[in-house]
């Protein structure tokens, strides 16, 4: 249960630090956000605004579930249901949505360490979940 307790205190503070650090780059520094763009859409201004707008959401889920991370932290043996989820974004929304803007241009050098932390963050979540079950 502790490394379920630490998983969910480190991804969580992690995801807090994301949303906040995501949502002040869309709010006051959208060029910023666009960093991790194909050189292209990154010079082209409509498209930054575009994708720095649609990072607000990303921004908002990613603090919101930190927030509910941290809080679960306190009593892992309850939080099965909010893992999975997370782990399950991480492994088949995340991961996959980073291969896929890889596929379609973005840099890979941008977009891969992030493909292995959602991918190590999914799989070790559902390695302590199951570890936690089994005590």
């Amino acid at each position: 249960m502790n490394k379920l307790k630490w998983w969910l205190r480190i991804v969580g503070a992690r995801a807090l630090i994301l949303g906040i650090v995501g949502l002040w780059a869309s709010f006051f520094n959208p060029q910023l956000v666009a960093t991790p763009l194909p050189m292209s859409l990154a010079a082209d201004e409509l498209a930054v605004r575009a994708f720095s707008d649609a990072n607000i959401d990303i921004g908002l889920v990613t603090l919101v579930l930190g927030v509910l991370m941290l809080y679960a932290s306190r009593e892992p043996s309850r939080a099965s249901g909010l893992v999975l989820t997370v782990a399950m974004l991480e492994l088949f929304a995340w991961t996959i949505a980073n291969l896929l803007w890889m596929l379609r241009g973005w840099p890979p050098a941008n977009v891969i360490p992030f493909t292995i932390q959602h991918f190590i963050i999914g799989v070790t979540g559902l390695l302590f979940l199951r570890q936690a079950k089994a005590e």
